[in-house]
């Protein structure tokens, strides 16, 4: 079911499993340069209401900022529900640099907030980073 918000983004029920097998084989390449990789952890039942486009967008460009900042690293991702929420969680072993070959991450704020998505960031004391996409679940 697919409903437009007044910014002409479309409400629709995404398979986050789906979504993600798709971006993870475009990503692979980068990842194995890298001498990482990328497991896909996502729930196949997890279905988020949201601009599927505008997800990608998203989980591609965190995904890439995770590959970009590690090196021999599992990136990890998986789902978990949070009350009426399902958070999609990109984990990442490896401390988290900066290098100027990643995605704008105030863009990815901006197109987030516009599609009713939030994105939290959690280091812990080793480094180790996760980014939390939050959105709402598909009935």
């Amino acid at each position: 079911m697919k409903t437009s918000t007044s910014n002409q983004l479309s409400n629709e029920a995404v398979s986050l499993h789906r979504l993600v097998s798709r971006l993870q084989s475009g990503l692979m390449p980068r990842a194995v340069a890298k001498k990482s990789f990328i497991v896909n952890n996502v729930d196949k039942k997890h279905v988020a209401l949201t601009d599927e486009n505008t997800l990608a967008f998203i989980i591609d460009g965190l995904i890439g900022n995770a590959i970009y900042s590690s090196c021999n690293a599992c990136i990890w991702i998986e789902t978990v529900f949070k009350g009426n929420q399902i958070q999609l969680l990109v984990k990442n072993a490896e401390k988290f640099t900066y290098s100027a070959e990643m995605n704008s991450l105030t863009g990815m704020l901006r197109v987030a907030d516009d599609a009713g998505v939030n994105i939290a960031l959690h280091m812990e004391p080793t480094g180790a980073f996760t980014v939390i996409i939050s959105m709402a679940c598909a009935a």
